[in-house]
């Protein structure tokens, strides 16, 4: 950290009934973004004409030598307030506090004509409006999607030791933490959210750990940035801010401005009574939790959210992220995906019968896109592919969820997007899941793996590799080579750097088990699979999905050969490959690259190789 501690004060020409507060995203031990960014702070004012951001000594209380000053923008009609500081390295504390009195703007250049302007300033009333203290200047980290990222720490596996070890000095030091109680809105809330569930706060077993379930801090978020300190991705000790603005049951629509929606040909026009009918249904639920939690010692948290429930468009756009669009962000984490893998689930209402992967795949681009430029910033932009879930195992032709993780993929389309998947983490165990199935327990290894997107995704990430990823058909098809028994597949050197870093776990990790009983459920495609060919019978043409065998190949371990497990039938031939495209998918191959053992290969899917 820079060794200067400092106070950000605002002064200006306010009337003597001027009433300054700060925008209820902003607080005490906040992170704002450090340069080359320029953070922005803002709120609400009434009684002024003018106003003017100084940044000065948090010893320097009364803000007498300032180290620059800035002109607010005050729009009296609106009754609002916000400025643009210059680039601060990172670094802190600093404060904020609200004056009344006045600055000359031409004064704000240099800091002596600063330091003599909040003299003359602070010579007159002098007192505070409004402060805050303990102001860092860092990386702001925005975590936001479905009820994945909700999620709390206290849920997680081994969640004791993970709260325990959030005592630690150095998180208390360099991370805060910041969650937006979850709720959707109508209307833009320009202002701040709704309400704040947890304000600005040191890290802490107290601030990561909260009782109960679905509370504060998100898991992912806070293994993210707690990998993100460990690594020193930023630099050591850097400060991180890490927000959480989520809504459990919601999809990619939801969080969509209506200017995103046009842009793949779709709205909701859901009428009153559908969100009447919404509203009843959810007063409904509370009323028949409420005596269950009424019993409960302690006092319980909220139920878990439900994967079903529906948003309307731009709800969550409106009261999750447009709040947060005055403030500089350094990095986007997304969790979501789980809600849009079946359109025709209960609940979504007859406004997105076409909706799925296909529309996944525009949408999702089209909501980044649209927060970038709405944002005003590049917005680096690393999501999480879905975990598998029992309780969504698909008919045997049926591959929704695969072809929502395949969907997903379509962000990597766009500038500085990273994925980190979570096809090996799903919760295989669900009868001992309090949450559900959906909402996996086992949040701990994403940490480093969204840490890694992190790093190749900011802005300075000169020589910095992504993480190891394979699923481009037509790029590689020419390395596809057939020798009538299996199919060797051969990764370029941009995607396998080193020799020897691939890894093949017979039974994967975590562990890699198909959670279905054979005898009941059978065990298809559809369900649990890793390596898979496809033949095509000689003499009917027909052609059918087989379970395969891998093996790395002898010669530098850059290459695997993929063969059926059970006897090729006379004149067939081998027209597909493809690696965990299943509703639950085993994975067994890993990259050991970038210090990330265990890290998955995305899947990929041949349909016509031949």
């Amino acid at each position: 950290m820079i060794s200067v501690v400092a106070a950000l004060v605002l002064h200006g020409s306010v009337a003597a009934t001027a009433n300054v507060t700060f925008s209820n995203v902003l607080g005490d031990e906040m992170v704002l973004q450090r340069a080359p960014a320029q953070a922005r702070v803002w709120g609400t004012v009434s009684g002024a004409a003018a106003l003017r951001v100084s940044l000065c000594a948090a010893a320097d209380a009364a803000c007498e030598t300032p180290l620059f000053s800035v002109a607010a923008a005050v729009d009296a009609a609106a009754g609002t307030w916000s400025a643009e500081l210059q680039a601060t390295p990172a670094g802190g504390p600093f404060g904020v506090s609200v004056f009344s009195g006045g600055a000359d703007a031409a004064a704000a250049d240099t800091a002596a004509a600063a330091a003599a302007a909040a003299a003359a300033a602070n010579g007159g009333d002098g007192a505070a409006l409004a402060s805050l203290s303990g102001v860092l200047f860092g990386e702001v980290v925005f975590c936001s999607g479905q009820s994945n990222m909700c999620f709390s720490t206290g849920q997680n596996y081994n969640a004791t030791a993970h709260i325990a070890a959030a005592n630690a000095s150095q998180y208390g030091d360099s991370i805060r933490l910041f969650t937006a109680t979850p709720g959707p809105s109508t209307t833009p809330l320009t202002g701040g959210v709704k309400a704040v569930l947890q304000p600005w706060s040191r890290a802490s077993a107290a601030s990561v750990g909260a009782p109960g379930a679905f509370t504060y801090f998100s898991a992912a978020c806070w293994f993210a940035g707690k990998a993100l300190l460990d690594q020193g991705t930023f630099g050591h000790g850097v400060p991180l801010g890490l927000i959480t603005s989520a809504i459990g049951g919601t999809r990619v629509h939801s969080w969509s401005s209506a200017d995103a929606l046009a842009q793949c040909n779709q709205s909701d026009a859901r009428d009153g009574q559908q969100r009447q009918r919404q509203q009843q249904q959810q007063q409904q639920q509370q009323q028949q939790q409420q005596p269950q939690a009424q019993q409960a010692q302690p006092p319980p948290s909220p139920p878990p959210p439900s994967p079903l429930q529906a948003r309307g468009d731009s709800d969550c756009w409106n009261a999750m992220t447009v709040p947060f669009l005055n403030m500089a962000v350094g990095q986007v984490i997304w969790l979501q995906g789980e809600s849009d893998v079946n359109p025709s689930d209960p609940g979504s209402g007859a406004m997105q019968p076409q909706r799925g992967g296909a529309y996944y795949k525009c949408a999702t681009q089209a909501m980044l896109r649209d927060w970038r430029a709405k944002f005003a910033q590049p917005l680096p932009f690393t999501f999480v592919q879905v975990a598998p879930w029992v309780g969504h195992e698909a008919a045997t032709s049926d591959y929704q969820l695969p072809e929502l993780r395949d969907a997903q993929l379509a962000a990597l389309a766009l500038p500085s997007t990273c994925v980190a998947s979570a096809v090996d983490l799903g919760d295989y165990d669900p009868s001992n899941n309090p949450w559900g199935g959906v909402h996996f327990r086992n949040k701990a290894p994403l940490g480093p793996r969204l840490a890694a997107c992190v790093a190749h995704t900011r802005p300075d990430a000169q020589g910095v590799s992504p993480p190891p990823l394979f699923r481009a058909p037509a790029a590689v098809s020419a390395a596809l080579t057939w020798d009538g028994t299996g199919v060797r597949v051969a990764f370029d050197a941009e995607q396998v750097p080193a020799a020897g870093s691939l890894l093949l776990v017979p039974n994967g990790t975590y562990p890699a088990v198909c959670p279905f009983d054979p005898a009941k459920d059978g065990k298809d495609a559809a369900k649990c699979a890793a390596f898979e060919l496809q033949l095509r019978d000689g003499s009917s043409g027909n052609s059918s999905w087989v379970e395969a065998r891998a093996e790395l190949d002898g010669s530098n371990g850059s290459a695997i050969t993929v063969s059926a497990l059970a006897s090729t039938p006379p004149g067939a031939a081998i027209t597909g490959c493809r690696y965990l495209w299943a509703d639950w998918p085993t994975a067994s191959l890993f990259f050991s690259e970038a210090g990330l053992p265990g890290l998955p290969v995305l899947p990929f899917h041949f349909p016509q190789l031949s």
